[in-house]
């Protein structure tokens, strides 16, 4: 399909990989992929920063939830899985229940190789400060019936 208007990428700056560091983010975007080989399944989730600096910067993350190769799956599921711990979350069903949480994301700057240029990867995940963890209901914090900053039931005191 022809475009309305010519497009050039003349004076569009190349995007640059944001500093490797701690970023709080959102969770924007989240879908269920076929891998290339079509014999997969990832979860491509979209991160927007929020700060301390880089606001409105955007990140992927892809998780294998399916793959022929058990150890990719077994690293896809670990990671999905530490995100899900970092947003408070024990499982899901459906990509939209990620839409909208929060969490810290380690920012690392993955070194160019071959023809690719240097880009972004997330490496881990921490909730963010004054999260409620998803075993007390966030109701209970609202009516005072558990404080808001106490320790997950798991913490031992």
């Amino acid at each position: 399909m022809q475009l309305t208007q010519p497009f050039s990428t003349e004076g569009i700056p190349l995007s640059n990989p944001i500093p490797a560091g701690w970023y709080n983010a959102t969770i924007t975007g989240g879908e269920i992929c076929v891998t290339k080989a079509g014999n997969g399944e990832y979860i491509k989730t979209k991160f927007t920063i929020l700060g301390p600096s880089q606001e409105g910067r955007v990140l992927f993350q892809n998780y294998n939830i399916r793959n022929p190769s058990t150890e990719a799956e077994r690293i896809g599921h670990q990671q999905f899985a530490a995100l899900l711990r970092a947003i408070g979350k024990k499982g899901v069903r459906d990509t939209d229940e990620l839409l909208g949480a929060s969490c810290m994301i380690n920012v690392v700057i993955k070194p160019a190789k071959d023809a690719y240029p240097e880009v972004n990867d997330i490496k881990g995940y921490k909730a963010t400060e004054g999260a409620i963890p998803a075993s007390i209901p966030k109701q209970a914090v609202i009516e005072g019936t558990v404080p808001a900053n106490s320790p997950p039931p798991w913490v031992k005191q």
